[in-house]
């Protein structure tokens, strides 16, 4: 899952005012919060708003993001398809301007 990590970096660096952080755990901020980053497993989880979060985990058969034993609510992993299809992947990273801080 190493290539995920690339690829998130590479697709957070598309995006004007991105930057992926971190030198372990790759994440991205906006706005001071933190809204995608990649878990340990090379997995990416990006912070969709609690009704889109369900349905991606719906859709994908996935259950909710936890890191480090505790629920990550609004989190939602990010398939493998989508990340490796650019445009949609680059819109979830989009979409968190939208989201209210927490």
């Amino acid at each position: 899952m190493a290539d995920n990590r690339a690829r998130y970096v590479a697709l957070a660096a598309a995006l004007p005012g991105f930057t992926a952080r971190g030198k372990k755990s790759r994440y991205t901020v906006i706005n001071g919060n933190m809204f995608a980053f990649v878990d340990p497993e090379g997995r990416v989880r990006v912070r969709l708003g609690v009704e889109e979060g369900a349905a991606v985990e719906a859709e994908n058969g996935t259950g909710p993001v936890g890191q480090y034993g505790s629920v990550m609510h609004g989190y939602a992993p990010l398939p493998h398809a989508v990340l490796e299809a650019d445009v949609e992947a680059t819109g979830f990273l989009a979409d968190a301007e939208a989201l209210k801080p927490k």
